[in-house]
């Protein structure tokens, strides 16, 4: 009895087995049934449904849902106020709207906007030149006083040699641009402000972020560039920092950056904009308030819309660094 029923359970697992394997082949070979198709499609990259162009009424419907989006961000309420409009020259106390106030926005350092002797020099150039040349430095745009003034930045910072630029920011990011270009490699705080974030992405260079006037950070960050790349040798590479941090009113520690530049055989570009002219005894800068040689530094820079109350800004350095921003560039 035993052995009857297991021979039935035998036979009807084997029709089972029969069955499914011919429904399985028909599917593999024709396709015809709808367990087969759907078989066969797993074993497919992506199921696309059938293409078929829209209908007229499909693309009315799109037509009506779709909504036209502006090409503007919507106006808020802040982009309607209008900005202060200065009705004096700018000092410690301004005019706005025929009420004076105290302005804690100026970056009048040493008071220069509307002195009298400046005003005076002023109009004696304005009486020799007119407003300006009207032409580029490199083609027929340089007057001699743009010499003088240069000649007047190499004697009272004690470098070799230096180049004026119309533009105080241009003078940060045209000068990173012309010294760094594409696989050099750029280390710099991340706290710098706009004019130089500028010229590093104008450089194409590697940039590589320390925390902002950590020298640790620093020191870590030019140790894994060393030991990680094999060709670092081979590449130029920057330390870019201010030395008073326009975006945090922050003093680099100047001295413990020049070791591990040495260190680890980097070139510094130092920007001056809110230290020359103010730090240190005679308003040197670097030279005075950190007691360190400018020669150690390779670059430095500075816009002279703060202390010097003026527009235009300057690089500094040795012969070959000024040369060859003159032969390279067309922004000064």
């Amino acid at each position: 009895m035993k052995l009857a029923a297991l021979n039935l359970v035998n036979a009807t697992l084997n029709w089972n087995t029969f069955a499914l394997d011919a429904l399985l082949h028909k599917a593999f070979i024709c396709g015809s049934s709808s367990f087969g198709g759907h078989y066969l499609s797993t074993f497919q990259k992506s199921y696309k449904p059938p293409k078929r162009p829209l209908t007229k009424k499909e693309i009315d419907e799109l037509c009506d849902e779709w909504v036209l989006e502006s090409l503007n961000p919507p106006i808020t309420q802040n982009m309607l106020s209008e900005h202060p409009v200065l009705e004096r020259a700018v000092g410690p106390h301004t005019i706005i709207n025929g009420k004076e106030v105290v302005n804690f926005a100026s970056a009048n350092y040493l008071k220069f906007v509307g002195h009298d002797k400046l005003l005076e020099s002023c109009n004696f150039v304005l009486e020799k030149y007119g407003v300006g040349s009207c032409g580029p430095r490199g083609f027929y745009g340089t007057i001699d006083v743009h010499i003088d003034c240069e000649f007047r930045i190499t004697k009272f910072l004690g470098t070799h040699d230096s180049i004026l630029y119309s533009y105080g920011l241009s003078s940060l990011f045209s000068t990173i641009s012309c010294f760094c270009k594409k696989d050099d490699i750029i280390v710099v705080d991340e706290g710098v402000h706009w004019g130089i974030q500028n010229g590093l992405y104008l450089s194409r260079s590697t940039i590589v972020y320390f925390k902002h006037n950590d020298m640790e950070s620093l020191e870590r960050t030019l140790e894994k560039i060393t030991a990680q790349n094999k060709r670092v040798k081979k590449l130029r590479r920057y330390v870019v920092v201010e030395f008073v941090y326009q975006n945090s009113g922050q003093i680099a520690p100047l001295d413990k950056i020049i070791k591990s530049k040495e260190k680890y055989r980097f070139r510094v570009l130092l920007d001056e904009t809110n230290s020359f002219g103010v730090l240190g005894r005679t308003g040197r800068g670097l030279t005075g308030y950190c007691g360190v040689p400018i020669e150690k530094i390779d670059i430095v820079t500075a816009a002279m819309g703060h202390a010097l109350a003026t527009e235009g800004g300057f690089c500094t350095g040795n012969a070959r660094v000024i040369d060859h921003q003159v032969c390279s560039l067309w922004t000064f």
